[in-house]
């Protein structure tokens, strides 16, 4: 990369389901890349299994780029996580395929009514498109305050036991001394968009000292708002540590326990005090 080039990052979901897909992404960056000064690279080819350089490679990249576009086709953990990066960075994406953006929303909207977990607007397909017309929303601030903790967990699909659980972890961590930032609660969910949602998630992330992470794999929001911790390099400790080692099936857990493990062994006693909180809610 030089002063002249013209960086351009691209976003997509990384594991396309169809050479189809995949073909039209990598001849759209090869028509970019032949165009004077420009340099397109890719922030969604991540390993199997990504590491922190890997992750880190990709934030120095956002923070460097000229211009971001996104191919918005079929959601993935690598988009969601990305795509969290993006906003954690206030920057805007392009939606290279904007018709179908709307195409792929209705189709999540009625997936989300048969599951009986709609809420409506509240899609991050519709996120990025309100973005790409109205960029300046990208640093709305919605005056939402960091406590000591952010909690990462399910907010429209945890359950009523799950809610429970959760509610009752953030209620003992609070008596014992410990802030805790809990979306449920603290971050306004009336938004008709997203965008003051996720804003407003942004600003209790960035503002907070450590994530704190009850992994649940259908939790589309935990994939963007862990995009959102690890670009603001903010420590993360798992509450279900177990069961994610005994199912690292998630895109990205693999890296996230690698987080969790460094952490532990820097603050013991803290995340003994996170274990005993998860216990007392019956959450482990």
């Amino acid at each position: 990369m030089n002063d002249e080039q013209r960086v351009i990052c691209i976003i997509h979901s990384g594991s396309e389901r169809n050479s189809e897909d995949r073909n039209y992404i990598n001849d759209y960056i090869d028509q970019i890349n032949e165009e004077d000064g420009n340099l397109v690279i890719s922030l969604s080819d991540y390993p199997e299994k990504p590491t922190l350089e890997d992750i880190k490679y990709n934030i120095d990249l956002i923070k460097k780029a000229d211009e971001f576009r996104i191919y918005w086709k079929h959601k993935s953990r690598e988009l969601l996580f990305n795509f969290g990066m993006l906003f954690a960075a206030r920057k805007v994406g392009k939606l290279i395929n904007e018709s179908l953006v709307n195409e792929v929303r209705v189709e999540g909207i009625n997936k989300q009514v048969e599951e009986g977990l709609y809420v409506p607007g509240k899609t991050y397909e519709h996120v990025a498109l309100m973005l790409q017309y109205y960029p300046d929303l990208i640093n709305l601030d919605p005056g939402s305050k960091g406590k000591k903790s952010f909690m990462i967990c399910p907010v429209r699909n945890a359950g009523a036991e799950l809610e429970r659980k959760l509610n009752d972890f953030v209620m003992i961590a609070e008596e014992k001394g410990r802030l805790i930032y809990y979306p449920k609660i603290h971050t306004n969910q009336t938004d008709p968009v997203g965008i003051s949602i996720c804003a407003q998630n942004r600003g209790g992330i960035e503002g907070s000292k450590e994530g704190i992470i009850y992994r649940l794999n259908s939790s589309e929001g935990s994939d963007f708002d862990k995009g959102m911790l690890i670009y603001f390099d903010k420590p993360a400790h798992f509450i279900n540590v177990e069961a994610v080692k005994e199912d690292p099936s998630g895109r990205f857990d693999n890296l996230f326990l690698e987080l969790h493990k460094r952490y532990a062994i820097e603050d013991i006693k803290r995340y003994r005090q996170i274990k005993e909180f998860a216990q007392m809610a019956n959450l482990i």
